[in-house]
């Protein structure tokens, strides 16, 4: 389950497999199921019994493998998939193609799950898009520019198109430009900003997993998100 992504038939099948056991059902006798599948599912604390549904599982282990590929790109798993699939495009933005692996599907696939937890950790600040990538601190992952209106993008934002989030600091120091933001963004923008500490040290700008106190990704966060 976690190099391959399960067609939704073979998780269905386990599934109801799974099912016919716990309710002691059998091909010659028919048991009444008294909770749906999916009330099972959920957490002990939600009333269920902490079964896991397999569909979100198989993605959340898949998501472990996409988690390499961000935050190792230099080890041959990572540099074979990239060097093959990923020319033109960023590993978050690219699309499968009808003719691509199995593998590399089940690897976008455990992507798609990702994408809901991830973002940069903002050291030197000059390979993030101000607009384009997600760096925000909250909850769920945001990019600026689906956030705000066309008006304020194009007519206020028009110097800033193409920058970085290095052009938001103080020039020369690791500090926020906290009149430039604040004239800039909106309120509940430039607040989640200045909340975003700056390490002084130089090292380079990474993904996190936002759902952890480490920044690691782990499945068990993740599946949960699901």
């Amino acid at each position: 389950m976690s190099s391959l992504k399960f067609p939704s038939y073979v998780t269905k099948k386990i599934s109801s497999i799974l099912s016919n056991f716990l309710w002691s059902s059998t091909a010659n006798k028919k048991s009444f199921h008294w909770k749906n599948w999916n009330s099972l599912c959920f957490s002990k604390a939600e009333g269920g019994l902490g079964i896991k549904d397999l569909h979100l599982f198989n993605q959340a282990l898949l998501a472990k493998q996409s988690w390499r590929i961000l935050d190792h790109p230099n080890c041959l798993f990572s540099s074979f998939f990239l060097s093959k699939f990923c020319h033109s495009t960023s590993f978050l933005e690219v699309k499968p193609l009808t003719s691509s692996s199995w593998a590399w599907k089940s690897i976008l696939h455990g992507r798609d799950a990702l994408v809901k937890g991830i973002r940069w950790q903002i050291r030197t600040g000059d390979k993030i898009s101000i607009w384009n990538d997600y760096w925000l601190p909250s909850p769920m992952p945001i990019k600026l520019h689906s956030c705000l209106s066309d008006d304020i993008t194009l007519n206020t934002f028009l110097p800033l198109r193409n920058a970085t989030v290095d052009n938001l600091f103080l020039a020369g120091k690791k500090e926020w430009n906290k009149n430039l933001i604040l004239s800039l963004f909106p309120t509940e923008f430039s607040s989640l900003i200045l909340s975003i500490p700056l390490s002084q040290f130089g090292f380079e700008d990474r993904f996190i997993w936002g759902h952890s106190k480490d920044g690691d990704f782990s499945v068990k966060s993740d599946y949960s998100l699901s």
